[in-house]
């Protein structure tokens, strides 16, 4: 059977897929060859080393979020903005265990250790302003952006392996309401 050609997208998309499974131990330029059915070389045509791969992967993973992170902005309404990131945030994390290994490598990985830091920086400044927009003042802005991160990381512990229905989303969207209130029923 003859090898087909890959492109650097598709390389990325691998790439993405193993590591947030397998973290560093998944991006072997062999078995990545193998799973895609072409030759070695192709990697190599378009990244320079196994480090360069990484870099553009998490790249193309941080461009994915913004492109996501921008649709939330087109809903006219506060509470239709905030609806949105929740749905965003607790839909089914296509990435796995990407943070967890991001945050395992950035131990001793300077890159890595910068995008984690600019991921946590950017996701507490958009939950930040959508809560001020809502209508809290920023000492509560701050205390619900805290709230709502913690709350997510823990639903999301309790949920990665498990298939992320839509009233499972649902669910988790009322729980959050009922401390940061996106449906209008402050007191």
């Amino acid at each position: 059977m003859p090898l087909k050609k890959v492109d650097k997208n598709e390389w990325l998309k691998h790439g993405l897929s193993q590591f947030s499974s397998l973290g560093l131990a998944g991006i072997n330029v062999e078995k990545m060859s193998k799973a895609l059915k072409c030759n070695k070389s192709s990697f190599y045509w378009h990244f320079k080393t196994r480090q360069n791969f990484l870099e553009e992967v998490i790249q193309f993973w941080q461009d994915q979020q913004e492109s996501l992170i921008q649709k939330l902005h087109m809903e006219h309404s506060p509470s239709e903005r905030f609806k949105n990131y929740l749905r965003f945030l607790f839909r089914k994390n296509q990435y796995g265990d990407l943070l967890f290994f991001i945050q395992r490598e950035a131990l001793h990985d300077k890159f890595l250790k910068k995008v984690l830091r600019n991921y946590n920086q950017q996701n507490n400044e958009l939950a930040f302003i959508l809560i001020i927009d809502l209508g809290y003042d920023e000492e509560q802005g701050k205390q619900k952006t805290d709230l709502l991160l913690h709350f997510h990381r823990g639903w999301y512990e309790q949920h990665k392996y498990q298939r992320v229905s839509k009233p499972k989303v649902e669910d988790a969207m009322k729980l959050v309401n009922d401390f940061i209130d996106f449906e209008g029923n402050k007191d």
